[in-house]
């Protein structure tokens, strides 16, 4: 989905616009993963797992949009990303015949992107910005089983 908007994040407004405060060249870029892992075996030999994880970054890009030698049409992009999962698993023994694994697992992303173009041509500053954002959710359930065979197949 792409919105035309009339603010940019991190403090960026119209008036960068109206100014021609665009980035300069280059990129900033933020990043920060975690994750946590837990578990833990039971006396009946079962075992129960927990891993939570989260990532985040956050840039900031200028671009010479027109690739020409002196810069007509600039372009800065800001953005923002944010991924968070979740994953619960219970484990049968191994020591049988018969093993299984079963579990659920979840995800959520959200990304939020915003760009602004200032076009140069004819010595006027016309400047545009739009905004994009994105979200996608994800559920999963499983089970995965194992049964052993053992001994000769006369």
């Amino acid at each position: 989905m792409a919105v035309v908007s009339t603010k940019l994040p991190l403090g960026k407004s119209s008036a960068v616009c109206a100014a021609g405060g665009e980035r300069p060249e280059g990129t900033d870029t933020t990043t920060s993963d975690t994750s946590l892992n837990f578990e833990m075996e039971l006396d009946n030999g079962y075992t129960l797992n927990a891993t939570i994880g989260r990532g985040r970054y956050s840039y900031q890009d200028g671009l010479d949009a027109d690739w020409l030698p002196l810069r007509f049409i600039g372009q800065s992009t800001f953005g923002e990303y944010d991924h968070t999962s979740q994953e619960f698993r219970i484990a049968s023994p191994t020591d049988g015949k018969f093993s299984w694994v079963g579990g659920v697992y979840l995800s959520k992303q959200v990304q939020d992107q915003w760009t602004l173009t200032v076009n140069r041509w004819n010595l006027r500053a016309a400047c545009m910005q739009t905004h994009r954002w994105w979200q996608s959710c994800l559920g999963a359930a499983y089970i995965s089983c194992l049964f052993t065979c053992s001994g000769s197949w006369s």
